[in-house]
């Protein structure tokens, strides 16, 4: 990952968004990279991570390169409310929606969930935040409503699948963009084969939702309708 193996595309893009923003958000941080990433570029970076496993190795790679000192550790999934849900696998696979998720029984636990809203404290700072958690982002946005419409609007790279594990359409693909286009942003899908940011309008974006167009892109950025960030980035 270090040796730019691992999304190289995207992770230029985040590299060059650092030189932007205060913060760095990394919600569903697996192992750490991108987290690593940011604090390799001495960016305050906040991470949640809700798997056992992934915490330990997380932890471990903080420690490892000596990011300790700008580094805050939430231990908790992110959602709409506080709460607790069961995650139905491990490592990076994990899921907390159990309709979607065909994980024994052994590889199942109970985590704590909390919102970005209750969590995150972020004031002025602009911040960038990179939302990885397998289908849950639509639940984990709609925690994050006071953010979302601050005035000092964070730059999000998210994961939206169009489909869910099972091959099946992702019911809350749409919902994720109408939300963000509710709270003034536009959507850019990152091309990892083409190595571009493409334009992902309201029209496409129903599209794929109903199966009537396929895309091989699931990471997408999304700016304020009047940032010319893209611009810069590319």
């Amino acid at each position: 990952m270090a040796k730019g193996g691992h999304e190289p595309f995207e992770s230029g893009l985040v590299r060059k968004i650092l030189g932007d923003v205060q913060v760095f958000v990394n919600i569903g941080a697996h192992h750490g990279y991108y987290s690593c990433l940011a604090l390799s570029s001495n960016t305050d970076t906040v991470a949640y991570e809700p798997e056992e496993t992934n915490i330990l190795m997380l932890k471990k790679h903080i420690k490892a390169n000596g990011f300790n000192d700008r580094f805050t550790l939430h231990p908790c999934a992110v959602g709409s409310q506080s709460n607790e849900l069961v995650l139905y696998g491990g490592g990076s696979g994990g899921s907390l929606l159990p309709q979607t998720n065909l994980a024994p029984k052994s590889e199942q636990q109970t985590v704590p969930v909390v919102t970005l809203d209750d969590t995150l404290s972020l004031g002025k700072k602009k911040a960038l935040c990179l939302m990885d958690v397998e289908g849950f982002e639509y639940e984990a946005l709609k925690g994050a409503s006071k953010i979302l419409s601050s005035r000092t609007k964070p730059y999000w790279i998210i994961e939206v699948l169009p489909n869910d594990p099972r091959g099946e359409t992702n019911t809350e693909f749409e919902n994720v963009f109408a939300l963000m286009q509710s709270h003034g942003y536009t959507a850019w899908g990152i091309d990892e084969g083409a190595n571009q940011l493409a334009p992902f309008t309201s029209d496409i974006t129903s599209k794929v939702a109903t199966g009537e167009t396929k895309t091989s892109i699931s990471n997408f950025l999304f700016t304020e309708h009047n940032d010319d960030l893209v611009q810069r980035l590319m």
